[in-house]
């Protein structure tokens, strides 16, 4: 028995996954066990692991064909035999040595189902400064503007690393993770919410997140619009099936409302022609619950979710740009904002 179980999916990693290992070994917490989970991986990640697993009693592997990561997180949690779970993509690393124990000592003091953490981003340029979940202990957690902060604004909720989740508490609501293209660990934690989990959070960062050019939010898909429909489709489901009592409508709109933003920014990265784009959009506006969500907002509905005026305002706007079909508009504001993020980067 350990205390965390820390679960490490792995697929073509061997470039960066003994920085990930030798972060958890590192950690001045040692009471845990680590999974680590090869997804089919063709290089070296899986010899790797085996390479590990050889020197450490606390690492297990196992090894599957490729099933996505969504799978692999599930062998790992059904392996597990932890209280706490800890979820670390391979490509990333435990910030500092203390990390592990700083989650523990949280989730311990506060009882907590989901403990969350604040993270650092790195590359090659170097490393940046502390991205701030900006939540205290106490927060109601049940209302739409926390959900809008943590799966919208900042987006630590959406996130599976840098939060250690009580094994009991997923287990009891049968929470698994489903395999999309992307925001697979978006859709799960969206679950996880409307479970009402006891939340706690620590102001120290837990993970290094590292930056790369070649991540899936990164990547065009053609196939982006039909995944983000069907991945809040998946979320409707889970309310009806499982009986969720209270209005979680707010996480649908928003949803829908970044889905708009995503085509666009997608679009622009990929130096696509600007009537693709503008086509794109159109395309989104034809699905019923879409057009729902955008005249929800359009109508103000959830905008006092929002904590910023300015964000208020740029919801409001596109949103009300969408429902009349002015996408020619709503892709030229939406792109400059886009645009302007880029320049924050």
């Amino acid at each position: 028995m350990a205390q965390v179980s820390i679960i490490v999916p792995v697929y073509q990693v061997e470039k960066y996954l003994r920085q990930c290992i030798d972060s958890i070994l590192a950690q001045t917490f040692t009471d845990f066990e680590l999974i680590l989970v090869d997804d089919g991986s063709k290089d070296q990640s899986g010899e790797i692991c085996d390479e590990y697993a050889a020197k450490e009693r606390r690492i297990c592997v196992i090894h599957q064909a490729n099933q996505g990561p969504g799978a692999a997180r599930n062998h790992g949690v059904a392996a597990a035999c932890g209280t706490y779970i800890l979820f670390l993509d391979s490509d990333d690393m435990l910030d500092g040595n203390d990390a592990l124990r700083i989650l523990v000592d949280c989730a311990d003091a506060s009882q907590a189902d989901i403990t969350v953490g604040n993270y650092r981003r790195f590359s090659a340029k170097g490393v940046e400064v502390v991205c701030a979940h900006g939540f205290s202990n106490g927060v109601d957690s049940r209302t739409p503007a926390f959900r809008y902060q943590g799966f919208y604004l900042n987006g630590h909720l959406a996130f599976n690393w840098g939060k250690l989740y009580r094994k009991s508490f997923l287990q009891e609501n049968r929470l698994i993770f489903r395999n999309y293209q992307l925001a697979e660990d978006k859709l799960y934690n969206i679950c996880c919410c409307a479970c009402c989990p006891c939340y706690a959070f620590t102001e120290q960062s837990v993970v290094l997140y590292r930056r790369t050019e070649n991540s899936l939010t990164r990547q065009a898909s053609s196939d982006f619009i039909k995944n983000w429909i069907h991945l809040i489709e998946a979320f409707s489901g889970f309310l009806v099936e499982n009986g969720m009592p209270g209005d979680y409508y707010d996480v649908i709109a928003f949803h829908y409302f970044y889905g708009s933003f995503f085509i666009v920014e997608q679009g622009l990265r990929h130096g696509d022609d600007f009537r693709a784009i503008v086509r794109r959009i159109r395309e989104y506006g034809q699905y019923d619950t879409v057009r729902k969500a955008m005249c929800a907002l359009a109508r103000g509905k959830y905008i006092s979710a929002i904590p910023s005026l300015l964000r208020r305002v740029i919801t409001w706007g596109a949103s009300a740009a969408f429902s009349v079909h002015a996408y020619w508009l709503f892709a030229v504001s939406t792109g400059l904002f886009v645009k302007a993020q880029y320049q924050n980067e």
